[in-house]
C-alpha cells in the first residue's frame, strides 16, 4: 500500500490482489509475512484490514487437486 499510495496518492484505486490459494499452497493463509500497522499477518488477513479484495489464482492446482476423486 506504501507503493501504491507514492504513485497513486491518498486516492489511489489498487484495491484488488492475486495470488495462489489452495490446500497445496495455503501460505496467503498460514504465514505471517506481510506487516500491517506495526504486526505480522498473513497475505489475507492484510488485506482484509487494508480493505482489499482478493483474487485466488491456481484454485485447483492446474487439475492436480481433482485427482482420485470420484465422477460425479
Amino acid at each position: 500500500m506504501d507503493v501504491a499510495r507514492e504513485v497513486g496518492g491518498s486516492q489511489h484505486r489498487f484495491r484488488v490482489v492475486q495470488l495462489p490459494y489452495n490446500l497445496a499452497m495455503p501460505e496467503a493463509f498460514t504465514r505471517a509475512n506481510q506487516k500491517v500497522d506495526g504486526v505480522f499477518v498473513s497475505t489475507l488477513e492484510a488485506a482484509r484490514r487494508l480493505g482489499m479484495y482478493v483474487m485466488a489464482s491456481a484454485s485447483v492446482y492446474q487439475g492436480q487437486l481433482t485427482r482420485g476423486l470420484p465422477s460425479v
